[in-house]
């Protein structure tokens, strides 16, 4: 699990934002953002929060890509 690649991939893919993520998993939105760019890794306690949504049932559908 390599949380920083993950983290941009649910990104990309659903078009979530970091407050959206935060405000539904009760994470701190400026921690998402230090995992997002690698400055720091998440606890156990807090990856039992992320998990569900990053590769769990809770895990929304992919967006579709918008053409260039």
């Amino acid at each position: 699990m390599n949380i920083k690649a993950d983290l941009e991939t649910f990104f990309r893919e659903t078009g979530w934002t970091q407050r959206h993520l935060a405000t539904v998993t009760g994470v701190n939105e400026v921690q998402i953002s230090d995992y997002k760019h690698g400055r720091r890794k998440p606890s156990s306690a807090v990856l039992e929060r992320l998990w569900p949504y990053l590769y769990g049932p809770k895990r929304p559908a992919p967006q579709p890509e918008e053409a260039a």
